[in-house]
């Protein structure tokens, strides 16, 4: 066919064809039998389901008819009587097609003895024809009311089929739906939980921690209004300089709550620039020389020093935090290692100290936020300091892990892909140990 009609190639009527899988498919006992009885009802020596798309005819069921192809299933449009049921959107009956003008020059007539040939549109609820069911004799035959009734019923027992499985696809496709939205309530679910556990956290973290610089504040802030004018000078700084003090302990704990959202927030798309490591880690060394006096931290770097393309403030926000919680839970004198050690593709950091220990319940839940391990004691702190960590850690595409042992000590080992090295071919040696005590 030159030129295939618009019945064949309407969009929405090949659509069914891709929402109930039928064409290229085996035969199946389900419309053998009908065919199978029709031919035998009508006494007709071939009987078929037809389904017509827009370039050939695909027998879905095929009864005594022998195909040019016998390890195929279907014939070109040129060969197709079906066709025709479906353009012109009502049944076919013809007597002999060597004399009717709509298919006399059809290639059956002489290839596959087509003369006599009754079709019955296969229609869809949707009102779309997808083929024909048929039956066809070799010789002249006028086909009776009676017998083009029988065509109709079992046309009809084809679509029940055929809508059947339309039936089972679109539950199947309903519970998919269904599982889907089960799994985002289940995941909002989570969340939600989620929230409310961080919101408990943040409660006891707040109450905590934020109770005692208030009150201190509030005792000093009350005696200096109430006994302004017996107080000395004296008095009166050591009043002020509480206030003070712990005015910077709350805006600390306001710092940590800002750094951790502004570490959720980062995306891959952080501010990266290019750093000499070596010198970027020295230099957090020498911050932590201030609140490290009675520890000895030992700074090692090995491999081939290199550039790291980092957002410098969320990594040094990230190293220092691990530094000072080393310096917190290791009792005074305590050494802690600081190591560095230069790969090809990746830098990695561990910090490691000798203080209590995390206990092993507690591990799973360490990077979370306002999360504390149950032996912190007195020891004040906010929770978030490790959650700001990974956060930081996972903005550059790194790792980080833990390992602690109660009584031993921790190692936090950070792995921080996309280095650069300086002197790729040179070889790998060790580097200057710094000693800060």
């Amino acid at each position: 066919m030159d030129t295939i009609p618009s019945a064949l190639s309407d969009p929405e009527r090949l659509a069914e064809f891709m929402k109930i899988p039928l064409l290229d498919t085996a035969p199946e006992p389900s419309f053998d039998r009908l065919t199978s009885l029709a031919a035998h009802l009508l006494d007709a020596p071939v009987s078929l389901v037809s389904l017509v798309d827009d370039h050939r005819q695909f027998l879905k069921s095929n009864f005594g008819l022998v195909p040019k192809d016998p390890n195929s299933q279907e014939t070109p449009l040129s060969h197709s009587f079906c066709k025709h049921v479906v353009i012109l959107a009502e049944p076919l009956i013809i007597s002999d097609a060597r004399l009717n003008p709509l298919v006399q020059n059809n290639p059956a007539i002489a290839e596959s003895n087509v003369i006599a040939y009754a079709g019955i549109p296969l229609t869809t609820q949707q009102g779309h024809i997808l083929g024909s069911f048929c039956a066809i004799d070799h010789k002249p035959r006028e086909w009776t009311e009676d017998e083009i009734n029988i065509l109709q019923a079992l046309a009809a027992s084809v679509m029940t089929e055929i809508e059947l499985r339309r039936n089972i696809i679109d539950l199947e496709e309903t519970q998919q739906v269904l599982e889907h939205k089960e799994h985002q309530l289940q995941l909002a679910l989570d969340k939600q939980v989620e929230v409310n556990e961080l919101k408990n956290r943040f409660g006891s973290m707040v109450s905590h921690e934020f109770r005692n610089p208030l009150a201190v504040i509030a005792s000093s802030a009350g005696l200096l209004e109430t006994y302004y004018d017996r107080l000395s000078p004296a008095r009166r700084a050591e009043h002020f300089e509480k206030i003070q003090e712990q005015v910077k302990v709350l805006t600390g704990l306001l710092d940590d709550v800002l750094a951790l959202s502004r570490a959720e927030a980062v995306t891959t798309e952080i501010t990266t620039q290019q750093v000499d490591f070596q010198q970027f880690c020295a230099g957090i060394l020498t911050e932590m020389q201030e609140i490290s006096t009675h520890h000895t931290i030992v700074y090692t770097a090995t491999g081939t020093p290199c550039d790291v393309w980092v957002d410098v403030k969320l990594l040094r926000q990230a190293i220092s935090n691990l530094l000072s919680n080393a310096v917190k839970y290791s009792p005074d004198g305590g050494r802690i290692e600081f190591t560095v050690h230069f790969e090809s593709s990746q830098v990695v950091i561990c910090i490691s100290d000798q203080g209590r220990g995390i206990p092993p319940a507690d591990l799973p839940q360490l990077f979370e936020p306002f999360y504390r391990a149950s032996n912190v004691g007195r020891i004040a702190g906010t929770g978030l300091g490790l959650a700001i960590v990974k956060r930081g850690v996972e903005a550059h595409g790194g790792t980080i892990t833990v390992e602690s042992t109660v009584g031993v000590g921790t190692a936090f080992t950070m792995v921080i892909p996309c280095v650069t090295p300086l002197q790729p071919d040179a070889e790998a040696v060790p580097h200057p140990t710094f000693l800060s005590k």
